[in-house]
């Protein structure tokens, strides 16, 4: 290979058109996310609760299975994901002071409303002893504003 010879970056070789390809997208972690989600959907309606298989079934206090690394999973992959993106923003220019107000709002309006409105189930009606703050997606919420912070 000569100096003149331009560089083929291996990405060039897979012959895809640009409509199947997202730049700056790492497929192993879509490929993750999408897992994680197939789990945290059969280990939340598992179909009966007494006759789930047990990786799919939460366990008790003093143990664990392989449900309980759902959560740990989300966090994990929001930890990657926000490297990521904040580097993505940082080349398009935005302080970090864009960048930390995105994440409040995010974590704000998305993240604890989307969960504060589940936990009320609107749906069935808004029954205020159902309404909780501790919930999954509002601890994932938060998690993304403190790690965006630090």
């Amino acid at each position: 290979m000569s100096a003149t010879e331009p560089v083929v970056e291996p990405a060039q070789n897979l012959n895809l058109n640009a409509s199947t390809t997202f730049p700056g997208r790492l497929l192993c972690l879509d490929i993750y996310r999408g897992l994680m989600v197939a789990g945290m959907i059969l280990v939340d309606n598992p179909g009966s609760d007494e006759h789930a298989y047990w990786p799919i079934m939460r366990a008790n206090w003093n143990s664990w299975t392989p449900a309980d690394f759902i959560f740990v999973s989300f966090l994990f992959l929001v930890g990657i994901s926000l490297v990521y993106s904040f580097d993505a923003r940082r080349l398009r220019g935005e302080t970090k002071k864009q960048i930390l107000w995105h994440a409040f709002k995010g974590c704000l309006l998305m993240l604890i409303g989307i969960g504060l409105l589940v936990n009320a189930s609107p749906i069935y009606g808004l029954d205020l002893h159902t309404w909780r703050f501790e919930g999954v997606t509002q601890r994932n919420g938060l998690c993304y504003l403190f790690a965006a912070i630090t």
